[in-house]
């Protein structure tokens, strides 16, 4: 916030409107702010800067008030619009629905049925919400998604959380025998050719290199 202290009307002082004298210049002719400044200060500078009351002046500080509510406006949409610019980039970066989630063995075999007509690679991340390597790991997967999207590999990325909406561990977790997490398996044909665990996305990328063509 601009200082009060450092800024002055001087197209107001009493050197240039005697009493008596109505200031007939228009308000775009008085200095223009470069940042928002608090509207309850206008009537205080104004006051200080000893204007003659009379009905010029107070059409006068009507204008005023109303450009610094304009530049306080224009502050403020430049603000949101970069924020905004932000959270697109960001959402650009890391789609949300990118990595496919699964909750039931069904859905998986699905994913696996699938994967096959296409000759599509499978790689799975299987994840806890409380742990924290998942969590480091997870953006990357999700990069290495998008990745694969725009060099439109036969590519399909899934997750999966081994721990149910009742605290225990699901049936896809007990059936696959999962004890550590955040852990990675690739399956092609619907057969499982490798598993790891890792926070570690080159590994992952390695992993997905040597079972496809795609360089990204």
């Amino acid at each position: 916030m601009l200082n009060c202290n450092s800024f002055s009307f001087r197209a107001f002082s009493s050197a240039t409107v005697q009493a008596g004298q109505y200031d007939t210049r228009p308000a775009s002719s008085f200095p223009m702010m470069h940042h928002a400044i608090s509207m309850n200060h206008i009537g205080f500078l104004l006051m200080k800067s000893e204007l003659p009351h009379t009905v010029r002046n107070f059409k006068v500080e009507r204008q005023i008030r109303h450009r610094l509510q304009s530049v306080e406006n224009n502050v403020v949409s430049d603000v949101y619009k970069e924020e905004s610019s932000i959270i697109e980039e960001d959402d650009e970066n890391c789609p949300v629905d990118c990595v496919r989630e699964f909750k039931t063995d069904e859905e998986f075999l699905k994913f696996l049925a699938k994967a096959k007509k296409s000759d599509s690679l499978v790689v799975v991340d299987f994840f806890r919400n409380s742990c924290g390597s998942c969590k480091y790991i997870e953006q990357g997967f999700t990069k290495l998604c998008k990745g694969s999207g725009d060099q439109g590999a036969g590519i399909i990325f899934l997750k999966h959380n081994v721990i149910d909406e009742y605290d225990e561990q699901t049936e896809v977790a007990e059936r696959l025998r999962i004890r550590s997490v955040p852990l990675f398996q690739f399956y092609k044909d619907g057969v499982l050719l490798e598993a790891f665990p890792t926070r570690d996305k080159e590994r992952i990328l390695a992993a997905i290199r040597k079972y496809t063509s795609v360089d990204f």
